[in-house]
């Protein structure tokens, strides 16, 4: 927040209010779904051996599943523009590197 106040008084933005609104829009969302990956990986923490290698790449490719349908899924229901941009990008990225 500090950084971005001084920005905007250097470049005189004048969307100060939206961009606040989106920062406080994203602070209960980012706090959801910090709670939910949270209980997720304590959950398979108790399934799998994380002592071992295998165990905790298992809970980390898991998890960062999670987090990216979760993260699109939130993005979607909560109308968030940058997400589903973010979306649309990797995945015309990603098509046509295998479309090839």
């Amino acid at each position: 927040f500090v950084l971005f106040e001084c920005w905007n008084k250097q470049s005189a933005n004048k969307e100060k209010k939206e961009v606040y609104l989106f920062f406080f829009k994203m602070i209960p969302l980012s706090l959801l779904l910090g709670l939910i990956l949270k209980i997720s990986a304590d959950g398979l923490r108790t399934l799998l051996d994380t002592a071992s290698l295998s165990g905790s790449l298992i809970l980390c490719l898991l998890i960062g599943i999670e987090f990216l349908v979760l993260f699109i899924l939130s993005g979607r229901l909560a109308g968030i523009d940058e997400i589903r941009a973010l979306q649309e990008k990797v995945t015309g990225r990603l098509s046509r590197k295998f479309s090839r």
